[in-house]
């Protein structure tokens, strides 16, 4: 039947909602446990870079998995992971100056940034300003996020300034990523993009984590620590992903997008049940209307790709 839901489809959607909104819970926690970012980063990407490319053996050993990864995937990779690099490292640090229910929401910004980006490298986009839906989703996103930093409890703007300012640059970052990685997967496979992106971010993240941490130092903790790392590898990083274009296929872009807009809520009410935080009602009612503007400038944004662009004369 045409019409009938797919179970299938949404649950997965929904444990791939709950992997992410976990995220970052873990950060926090390790920033409690003293591991730097660049530490933890380090490790958990290292972790899923053994995986990606295991599974990439495994699902493609027979057809030849090496011609997949040709020249030219090799250079757009390399596009795309710079800013890929970015969101990693300044999401995760926000984290470490604010609590992660508030910089969850805030992080829902990206949408904005990766329709803008989109707007400001292809034209058919530009065709956006002229929807009405777009600028009343671009205007509650704007506001949503300004009274998520507002609506704080007395004194949090000053002390969690940093993370505001971290979370926003991450997002950017993550919107370049979004825009690179969309174009990286019209011509390779999302696994094995994915695959490259991550091969190109680990280096990255293994001279910072040299550089300014202390990589070295993680061999001596303690067994719990080790296993905390490798969980939020493998749920926050590896099963969401493979999840994530699986989802994709079967149920659509908008529908996906859209769905995991929800993993803000979610983390901050981990976050209040695990770690006392504690959002004010402002900040409920501005995230509120965040993801609700992210979520009406997707449905434009969905709209415009289904309507063709009109020919010039």
């Amino acid at each position: 039947m045409p019409n009938r839901p797919d179970i299938k489809g949404s649950a997965v959607l929904l444990g791939i909602i709950l992997s992410w909104s976990t995220a970052p819970l873990f950060i926090h926690q390790f920033f409690r446990e003293g591991i730097t970012i660049w530490d933890q980063n380090f490790w958990r990407f290292a972790w899923l870079l053994v995986w990606l490319w295991l599974t990439v053996w495994l699902r493609f050993r027979k057809k030849g998995f090496l011609p997949l990864f040709s020249g030219r995937l090799w250079l757009l990779g390399l596009i795309s992971a710079l800013p890929n690099l970015g969101g990693q490292i300044f999401y995760p640090w926000s984290v470490y100056f604010a609590e992660p229910g508030m910089m969850s929401l805030l992080q829902k910004q990206y949408i904005i940034w990766a329709v803008l980006l989109g707007v400001l490298f292809h034209r058919e986009e530009r065709r956006l300003f002229q929807n009405k839906i777009f600028w009343i989703g671009l205007f509650c996103a704007v506001s949503g996020s300004l009274g998520v930093i507002l609506f704080q409890q007395k004194g949090g703007f000053h002390a969690q300034i940093l993370g505001i300012l971290f979370v926003t640059i991450g997002a950017i970052s993550w919107a370049g990523y979004a825009l690179g990685i969309r174009l990286i997967t019209r011509s390779a496979d999302p696994l094995v993009s994915y695959t490259v992106v991550t091969t190109y971010s680990i280096i990255g993240l293994l001279v910072l984590s040299f550089c300014l941490g202390k990589p070295l130092s993680l061999i001596h903790q303690t067994g719990r620590i080790h296993f905390l790392i490798l969980v939020s590898t493998l749920f926050n990083l590896y099963l969401p992903h493979m999840g994530l274009y699986w989802v994709i296929q079967r149920m659509g872009v908008m529908v996906t997008q859209t769905a995991l807009l929800g993993t803000a809520f979610f983390t901050a009410i981990f976050s209040w049940l695990i770690f006392s935080e504690q959002l004010t009602a402002g900040q409920w009612c501005s995230g509120v209307i965040l993801v609700l503007g992210a979520g009406l400038t997707l449905f434009a944004q969905e709209r415009l790709h289904a309507v063709p662009e009109p020919e010039l004369v």
